[in-house]
């Protein structure tokens, strides 16, 4: 998609940019976490035991809460992405390698 599409559809307000862009990433965890057990469970809905699904729904909106927070924290939400060089490539990696870390600890815990 084109830059000039994309800006076609996306407010011009920061502040509503900033929430339509919150809520894909709010989108994106709650369908990477059903995604994760579909292809776990070889891409049969059928087959996921409904324990699990149960599971993903309890802890869901923790880890969207938990994600979304981390995001603000790394200031990702603030930084609007246009004309940036490759510093906000760098920058952008730390928020997800924390999110993962946290993930990680609290599933063991």
């Amino acid at each position: 998609m084109s830059r000039n599409r994309l800006e076609k559809y996306l407010p011009r307000n920061k502040s509503a940019r900033m929430l339509v862009l919150m809520l894909m990433d709010i989108c994106m965890i709650c369908l990477a976490s059903f995604l994760g057990l579909f292809i776990r469970f070889d891409m049969n809905i059928g087959r996921i035991p409904i324990e699990y699904i149960q599971v993903v729904l309890m802890y869901l909106p923790i880890h969207v809460i938990v994600t979304i927070a981390i995001f603000f924290w790394f200031q990702m939400y603030t930084t609007m992405w246009r004309n940036q060089g490759g510093w906000i490539c760098r920058r952008s990696l730390w928020p997800g390698v924390t999110d993962a870390n946290c993930w990680n600890d609290f599933i063991r815990f």
